[in-house]
Order: structure tokens, then C-alpha cells, then sequence
């Protein structure tokens, strides 16, 4: 299960830097790619970013007026794969079988990508903070996100 999350979150971040170079080309920045390739530098060897800068180059300079659409697309499509991994992997954690059709699931690993892509690390520590501190003061175990069972 776990070569089966990092294949697919792996596979979405290809479309996601498509979609990337998409936007970025829309901007009349000309250095904005290449600040962009420089800022992963520090996260990826220096061999991955010249193969990812040439072949992103490379489609870019081909066709751009699809690109975006293309773009989007291949983002939605890979990251809706990547959440129905997710899906699949914490039923068969659970031992829950599947009883929805796969068109449900689909649309079920959009909308959780999409609704995660609006919520931001901040806005979760947020509602993270104030979840405990309401646990907390009605005497539960915030980590639990219940009351515990010897609370008064």
C-alpha cells in the first residue's frame, strides 16, 4: 500500500509542475521558471532538475496554447489518483470493503483533493489549537479528540 501512495503522490507532482510552467508562462516575468527550478534546487539533486528543466522546456516551448488545459487536466486526473490510493489503503487498513460504485469514489477523491488544496497548513494548526483547547477545558484527552474515560 505504501509504494502504491508514494507512486501515485509521486506521479501528480509531474502535471502539478505542468501546470506550474502554464501559469508561470501567462506572467510577463521571463526569469519566473527559472526561479522556480532554482528554489527546488535545495529539495532535488541537481541531475533531476536539469532532466525536469529540460524536458518542461522543451514541452513548453512546443505547444502553449494547450498546455493549460492539458495542464489542469492531468493535475485534477493524477491527484484524484493519488486520494483514491488513499481511499483504498485506509479500507484495507480498516478491513472495509468498497460498496460504492467507482464513478462515487472518483468524485469522492476530487472533492477531497479539491477541498484540501483550499485549506491551508495555518488554517489546520488553527482549528487544531482551538480543538484542543476545547477538549481541554471540558476535561477530554485532546489527543483523542473525546472525552477520556476517567474524566469527571
Amino acid at each position: 500500500m505504501a509504494a502504491q501512495l508514494s507512486y501515485y503522490f509521486l506521479f501528480s507532482l509531474f502535471p502539478a509542475l505542468l501546470l506550474l510552467m502554464a501559469i508561470a508562462s501567462c506572467f510577463p516575468v521571463q526569469t519566473l521558471v527559472n526561479d522556480i527550478f532554482t528554489a527546488l534546487g535545495g529539495f532535488a539533486p541537481p541531475e533531476a532538475i536539469s532532466i525536469i528543466t529540460h524536458q518542461i522546456k522543451k514541452i513548453t516551448e512546443a505547444k502553449p496554447g494547450g498546455l493549460l488545459t492539458v495542464g489542469v487536466a492531468a493535475a485534477i486526473w493524477s491527484s484524484s489518483s493519488a486520494m483514491s490510493a488513499v481511499i483504498n489503503t485506509l479500507n484495507n487498513a480498516y478491513d472495509i470493503e468498497e460498496g460504492r460504485p467507482w464513478w462515487k469514489v472518483q468524485l469522492t477523491a476530487i472533492s477531497l483533493r479539491r477541498n484540501r488544496a483550499r485549506v491551508s497548513p495555518r488554517q489546520e494548526a488553527r482549528r487544531e489549537n482551538a480543538r484542543a483547547k476545547a477538549c481541554h477545558r471540558s476535561g477530554g484527552d485532546a489527543s483523542l479528540g473525546r472525552e477520556s474515560a476517567d474524566a469527571p
